[in-house]
């Protein structure tokens, strides 16, 4: 009977974000995209930089119609696109005008999902199924959800809040099951998530950061016309970006007790908290290594650009884009290490003390 019901709970996940898909994909806008094929192109570049400056003047072949692009070019690495003959591009058109042409970068994307999706079935069989699913879920809830909604108004830290509680007990739920094991993960992870919050909210305001930490898309947003909770904004992604280090953490330590538990059933509380802060003790170095790792990457440009203007490293450390992305990891990193001993108090006392 628990199995049955298990079973119709992971097709119910799937039912629910298929249904997310489609209603959204279904949904009316202005806007309208057609693949074409780059013909030929006139150029008039600055090529004495490694920045290309000037314009281009693109034909696109669309199904056939020839349509005349004026390409300007700033030396804006973000928002540039230099085309060549034979490109495969993306036409947006506005009530059937066009007004934007960018690479086709979707085949691509979508090539590697699949690679990367077949692995999963490959090695994890039934377990890469579920992995697959969660992550399905987790996409789905936060592209069609959480952010349409912080775009329209919705307060941005309450709502990440709900969606990390829904990822983080659904996500336990299919890869564990209805059992001890997903509830000490998830309250584990949440935790964890909470202080990293609190962490990064305090110390946005010691460190007088400004809204949205760091970001071009921040100033392009409130040209625009738009304005948004960007320091919730800033929380939220400090929020998300932790989840997954700290729901690995908290899931790696529940399953080693758990396991602990099943083998020697009469363990006491005791025995099983240092066992499992000993597990935690090599999980959580390279959990909190992970994330300092993976936002250096994404600083090695601005930081390489210091480095190159011999910058002190007091006024690196204080410029907006540094601090910010410092503060994420730390934030994170703490996070992390808390989720811990959390985990392993939470686990010890539900495997040893609740029937």
């Amino acid at each position: 009977m628990k199995n049955k019901i298990y079973i119709i709970f992971l097709f119910a996940i799937l039912l629910l974000s298929v249904i997310l898909v489609v209603i959204n994909y279904n949904y009316k806008n202005d806007y309208s995209i057609k693949k074409g094929v780059v013909i030929k192109t006139y150029d008039n570049i600055d090529y004495t930089a490694p920045i290309k400056i000037g314009f281009q003047i693109v034909y696109v072949n669309v199904s056939g119609n020839i349509i005349k692009f004026n390409n300007v070019l700033r030396g804006n690495f973000l928002l540039d696109n230099y085309f060549k003959k034979g490109d495969h591009v993306v036409v947006v058109y506005k009530d059937n005008t066009p007004i934007y042409l960018a690479y086709d970068r979707v085949f691509w994307i979508i090539m590697f999902s699949i690679l990367f999706l077949g692995l999963l079935f490959l090695i994890g069989g039934f377990n890469g199924f579920k992995t697959v699913l969660s992550l399905i879920f987790t996409v789905v809830v936060i592209y069609y959800i959480l952010l349409p909604n912080i775009a329209n108004g919705t307060p941005p830290i309450t709502l990440t809040i709900i969606i990390i509680l829904l990822i983080v007990f659904i996500s336990y739920f299919i890869l564990c099951g209805f059992n001890k094991k997903a509830i000490c993960s998830a309250l584990g992870a949440i935790f964890g998530v909470v202080i990293s919050g609190i962490v990064g909210y305090i110390g946005i305001n010691l460190m007088n950061l400004p809204p949205g930490g760091f970001s071009e898309f921040v100033e392009m947003i409130l040209f625009s016309g738009h304005y948004l909770d960007f320091y919730g904004v800033f929380i939220s992604s400090i929020l998300l970006a932790s989840l997954g280090a700290i729901m690995d953490v908290s899931i790696d330590i529940s399953s080693g007790l758990y396991e602990l538990k099943r083998h020697k059933p009469d363990i006491s509380f005791k025995e099983m908290f240092k066992s499992g802060m000993n597990i935690g003790r090599d999980i959580m170095g390279t959990m909190a290594n992970t994330l300092i790792l993976v936002y250096v990457g994404s600083l090695m440009a601005p930081i390489l650009y210091f480095i190159i203007k011999n910058t002190p490293m007091e006024i690196i450390f204080s410029y907006n884009i540094i601090a910010s992305e410092v503060l994420a990891s730390l934030a994170g990193s703490i996070g992390v290490v808390m989720t811990v001993p959390i985990t392993v108090i939470l686990a010890s006392y539900l495997y040893t003390k609740v029937e």
